[in-house]
Order: structure tokens, then C-alpha cells, then sequence
């Protein structure tokens, strides 16, 4: 909801925790969208734990609860009932994508954004009934990684080809609007012939 990771630490009263701490989290999350709503922006719904690791209080209930409540500020904010043309999306990233593999929805307003596994594989490709989806499924990739289970920053760890096969395999699957690619550091590839 347009808030920077640390703000969280800084700006939230209370701890990140939506089951103890719903009301401050909805306001900085409100305050968030405010702040961007004279911008053309992407609000990325749902959370993770503080410093956007895992949470060991998200739960797939809890999820649902929060991605409701973004849209009700979404709603407020902007003042309308019908927040379709407001860009929304979901990163199904790391333990968020397996809430998804054990049944959790959201709004078909919402793309859905399927991300690699952190060496270049589309962990997933968009399947038919997402695709048909009205915001429909996208991809988020790292040419930079920083976490388990390995870092890489300074090298180049992905080629050029498999980038390219990757992206079209989610380009034919009609994930097309958004491609957020993570790219840290600049570094150019060194050619030995």
C-alpha cells in the first residue's frame, strides 16, 4: 500500500501485527495511499512480516482479512465503490504463493503477479482461468537476489537465454501487462571470444 518497509519500523505505532494491532496498521497502510494518490502507481496488496520476510502471524485467513481492508481504504481514498480501474496486484512470492496453492482468492480487480524462484525459473505459469481473469496473472524476476538460499549481486548468475525463455514462456501465457524485473546493481557481461 505505498509504504516503504522501514517506515514500518519508524512510523507505525505498535508492532506489524494485524491481529493485535488492526488499526494501526489500517491507518498506515491508509496513510500510505494517500500520500500516493496523486501518483500513477501499482498498489501491491496484501503483506508480509516485518522487513518483508515471513510472518509467523499471517495466516491465509488473515491474508484475505488485510487484501479486504486494502481494498476498503483503496475505496475510501479514492472515493469510489467500484475500484477496478485502480492498477492492484498480489505477489504471490515466496510463502504468499503457497496461500494461494492451498485456496486463497482475491478479487479479480487484483493481477495476480507470479514471481521466479530466485534462480530464473517461473516458479509457476499463469494457467487458463487466470489468464481470463480481469487483471489477469504478470511475472516478477531477479537478476538481483539478497536471501535464502543464496545472495547473488556481484555476479551474473542468470543468461541472457534463459531470461528470454522465461519471459516468453509467461508472454505466450498472455502475462503481459506488468513485468517487474528486480535488477540491484548494474554489471555488465563480459565477452571471452
Amino acid at each position: 500500500m505505498m509504504r516503504w518497509t522501514k517506515e514500518q519500523s519508524i512510523l507505525l505505532k505498535g508492532p506489524w501485527n494485524w491481529d493485535t494491532n488492526e488499526k494501526n496498521v489500517y491507518e498506515f497502510m491508509k496513510e500510505g495511499a494517500k500520500r500516493s494518490k496523486p501518483y500513477e502507481s501499482i498498489y501491491t496488496m496484501g503483506v508480509r512480516g516485518l522487513g518483508d520476510v515471513t510472518s509467523p502471524t499471517i495466516t491465509a485467513k488473515s491474508l484475505g482479512e488485510i487484501v479486504q481492508a486494502e481494498q476498503q481504504i483503496l475505496s475510501e481514498v479514492f472515493n469510489m465503490t467500484n475500484i477496478s480501474s485502480i492498477p492492484q496486484m498480489w505477489c504471490l512470492y515466496k510463502e504468499v504463493g503457497r496461500y494461494f496453492e492451498d485456496g486463497l482468492r482475491v478479487p479479480d480487480d487484483i493481477t495476480l503477479l507470479w514471481a521466479e524462484d530466485n534462480w530464473g525459473n517461473a516458479q509457476r505459469l499463469p494457467l487458463a482461468n487466470e489468464t481470463d481473469r480481469a487483471a489477469g496473472a504478470r511475472l516478477y524476476y531477479h537478476f538481483d537476489y539478497v536471501g535464502d538460499p543464496s545472495d547473488y549481486k556481484w555476479i551474473n548468475t542468470i543468461s541472457l537465454q534463459k531470461t528470454w525463455e522465461q519471459m516468453h514462456l509467461t508472454y505466450e501465457r498472455q502475462a503481459r501487462r506488468i513485468w517487474i524485473v528486480n535488477v540491484g546493481d548494474l554489471k555488465g557481461l563480459v565477452s571471452t571470444g
